[in-house]
């Protein structure tokens, strides 16, 4: 599998787990606080555990501390996963 199909996989169940974890129905926006859609650092932990069961990548619950984003969650597991 190519690097980009695979980026494309991760950035495709960052997303659904985000949206699924949100407390607001609709898309989520990429460069809103994840505070507006009520996702919290549980919410993050919880996605470290996904990715680490449908990705089988392995990205530290510590890596989000400073996130603010749905793009910034996904630029820290970009970064994990290169």
């Amino acid at each position: 599998m190519e690097r980009g199909s695979v980026s494309g996989l991760v950035d495709g169940v960052i997303i659904t787990a985000l949206v699924s974890m949100a407390a607001v129905e609709g898309p989520i926006d990429l460069g809103a606080p994840l505070a507006d859609a009520e996702i919290d650092s549980l919410d993050l932990v919880e996605l470290t555990q996904i990715l680490e069961e449908e990705c089988e990548l392995s990205v530290p619950p510590n890596a989000f501390v400073d996130v603010v984003s749905a793009g910034d969650v996904i630029d820290v597991v970009r970064s994990h996963a290169a």
